[in-house]
């Protein structure tokens, strides 16, 4: 059987968990093996979990650029 829809890869980037230059790495390897259609990188936005959670603009920025580019 081929898969013949789209395949979307979404992540949620939490600090202290992913977002190390390691786990970016790995995710990176992670999106070139599966090859999927569209990605989408998230980051927490509910409040009551950003102050512990929640990466900077800037931090985000830099992830965005790391696994989307090149």
């Amino acid at each position: 059987m081929i898969f013949t829809e789209k395949f979307i890869f979404e992540i949620t980037i939490i600090r202290g968990y992913n977002d190390d230059e390691e786990s970016i790495k790995n995710i990176k390897n992670i999106i070139k093996e599966i090859s999927p259609n569209k990605i989408i990188i998230a980051r927490i936005e509910d409040e009551r979990f950003k102050k512990k959670r929640g990466i900077t603009d800037e931090r985000f920025e830099e992830i965005l650029n790391l696994l989307l580019n090149s």
